[in-house]
C-alpha cells in the first residue's frame, strides 16, 4: 500500500537554489579550502514530457550518465523518493481517513512502477563533491567590532547590504559545481544570515563587493549602481611598460585617502595620461553549438592610467576604469593593448589555455563586421572547440582518482597561479543625487602585489 506523508512537498523553481542550513565539513589543506564529499538531496519537478513516465525511463533517457542498472540499484539504496501531488481538499479528506497520510513514495518497487502526473516531483540524495577554493583566512573569524566577516575585511555594513573587499579564487554565489565554497554560502554558514549578490566579480577577481542582506536589498543596491553614476576603479599588474607618465605608488597612496570626490565631474584619481581602449567585448562559448557559440559584440570602454613601472620585472601598475561593464572588459582591452595581465591563464596569449580562441579576439574586434556570413566562422569555431576537447581530454597532471562512495572523479588541487589573478577591485563610487548627501564610496586596502612598485 502507498505510504503518504503530513509533510507534503512542495516543488518551486528556485528550490534548487536554496541554501542548505547544514554547515558542510571544511578542511584547510595546502592553500585550499576543501569541503568534505557529502551526501545531498535535490528536488526536481516534473515537465510536460515526463507525464506518464516512470522514474528509470526519464533517467536513462534524459541523464545518460548511468546505465539503467546502475539507476535501479540507486533506487534500491534509497537514494530517490516520488512526491505525489495533491489538491488541498483530497489532502484534507485523506488526512480524515489517515493521520499518518503522506504524499512521499520511498518503497523500490513502486518507484519503479509510479507514472509521473502533472505537479509531481522527484528528489535524489546524491554524493556531492566540490572544487577547492583559495583559502584566505585561518580561522575564517566574525568580529563585526572589527569590521571583519568570516575572515573577510568589511568596508561597509549597512541595514540593507555590506560591502566586503572579496578575497581572489572564490566565486561569488553558487554556480556549476560550485556551491558551498561560495562567498554567499560561506558568509550564511558563518553568520546564519542570507545574502545575495548585486553585481559580478570574477572568481579569479579580488576587491570591492557588495552583497544585500535581503533580495530587495540587493535589487536596490544594483539598481543604484545602474541607475546613478558610478566610478568604478580596479588596479591591475600588466605585462611591459605601459605608455603614459607615471603617477607613482607613493603619490597614488596619498591621493587613496581622499574620498571626498563628489558628483558626476569629478573624478577620484587624476588619469591625465590615460590610454582609452573602445572596442566590442564578445566571448565564444565552444561548450555549445556553433551559431551561439559566438556572443554578441557589445561596445565597451575602459580607461588606463599608469601608476607605476618596475623596470626589473618589465612590468606595469596600472589604475584602470570600466566606463561600461562587459563580461572581462579589463582583461580583454588590456590584452588587445598588448599588455596582458601576466598568468591570466586565458587572456595572458603565452600562458592561455585556449591560445588560438584569444588570439582571434584579440585580433578580430567584433566578428559580426568581420564575418558578415557567420557560416565562414565556422571552420574557426571547429578549431576553437577542438582546442578545447584536446584540453579535456589531457591527462599529464595524472589520471583522477574515483570516489570509493560513488565512482565520481575526485578533484585535484588546481595550480594556485589559475584561481587568482593581478586585478583587483579597488574602489567603487556611487554618485548621490542629493547634493546635501555624500557620495557613497567603498575602497580596499592595496592588494599585496601593488607594494612591488615602491620605489
Amino acid at each position: 500500500m502507498m505510504k503518504y506523508t503530513t509533510k507534503l512537498m512542495i516543488y518551486t523553481p528556485s528550490s534548487n537554489k536554496i541554501i542548505s542550513t547544514k554547515a558542510p565539513q571544511v578542511v584547510f589543506e595546502n592553500g585550499f579550502r576543501k569541503i568534505k564529499p557529502h551526501y545531498e538531496t535535490r528536488t526536481c519537478a516534473i515537465k510536460g514530457r515526463f507525464f506518464n513516465r516512470t522514474l528509470v525511463d526519464i533517467l536513462t533517457s534524459e541523464f545518460r550518465s548511468k546505465t539503467e542498472e546502475e539507476y535501479i540499484k540507486d533506487i534500491f539504496q534509497g537514494k530517490y523518493k516520488i512526491y505525489v501531488h495533491y489538491k488541498n481538499a483530497d489532502i484534507i479528506e485523506k488526512l480524515k481517513e489517515d493521520s499518518n497520510f503522506t504524499n512521499e513514495i520511498c518503497d523500490p518497487q513502486q518507484i519503479l512502477t509510479y507514472r509521473f502526473k502533472q505537479n509531481d516531483a522527484y528528489s535524489i540524495a546524491y554524493h556531492k563533491h566540490e572544487p577547492f577554493c583559495l583559502q584566505w583566512s585561518e580561522d575564517e573569524v566574525t568580529d563585526f567590532s572589527k569590521n571583519m566577516i568570516c575572515g573577510m575585511d568589511i568596508l561597509a555594513n549597512k541595514d540593507d547590504y555590506i560591502v566586503i573587499d572579496k578575497p581572489g579564487g572564490i566565486i561569488v554565489h553558487p554556480s556549476a559545481s560550485y556551491y558551498d565554497n561560495s562567498i554567499t554560502n560561506i558568509l550564511f554558514h558563518g553568520t546564519g544570515k542570507k545574502f545575495y549578490s548585486t553585481f559580478r566579480l570574477d572568481k579569479v577577481t579580488s576587491g570591492v563587493l557588495a552583497l544585500g542582506k535581503s533580495s530587495e536589498g540587493a535589487k536596490k543596491f544594483h539598481e543604484n549602481i545602474k541607475n546613478k553614476n558610478c566610478f568604478k576603479y580596479y588596479l591591475a599588474k600588466t605585462k611591459g611598460k605601459f605608455p603614459g607618465t607615471a603617477i607613482n605608488l607613493t603619490k597614488f597612496m596619498d591621493m587613496c585617502d581622499n574620498k571626498n570626490a563628489k558628483g558626476n565631474e569629478e573624478v577620484d584619481f587624476p588619469m591625465e595620461t590615460a590610454v582609452i581602449e573602445r572596442s566590442p567585448i564578445y566571448q565564444i562559448d565552444t561548450k555549445t553549438s556553433f551559431r551561439h557559440g559566438f556572443t554578441e559584440p557589445k561596445e565597451a570602454e575602459s580607461h588606463f592610467q599608469l601608476i607605476a613601472y618596475n623596470k626589473s620585472k618589465n612590468e606595469s601598475l596600472v589604475l584602470c576604469r570600466p566606463i561600461t561593464g562587459r563580461q572581462h572588459q579589463l582583461r580583454i582591452h588590456l590584452m588587445r593593448l598588448n599588455h596582458a595581465i601576466p598568468g591570466d591563464f586565458i587572456y595572458d596569449i603565452e600562458k592561455s589555455y585556449y591560445p588560438k580562441k584569444i588570439t582571434f579576439i584579440k585580433d578580430v574586434l567584433d566578428h559580426k563586421e568581420q564575418y558578415p556570413d557567420i557560416t565562414l566562422l565556422k571552420d574557426k569555431f571547429d578549431e576553437f572547440r577542438s582546442e578545447f576537447v584536446d584540453l579535456l581530454n589531457d591527462n599529464s597532471d595524472g589520471v583522477p582518482i574515483p570516489c570509493s562512495e560513488c565512482g565520481q572523479d575526485e578533484f585535484t588541487e588546481p595550480p594556485v597561479e589559475e584561481m587568482k589573478i593581478f586585478l583587483h577591485s579597488f574602489r567603487y563610487r556611487i554618485v548621490e543625487e542629493d547634493l546635501s548627501k555624500p557620495d557613497l564610496c567603498f575602497q580596499t586596502k592595496l592588494p599585496h602585489w601593488a607594494f612591488e612598485f615602491l620605489e
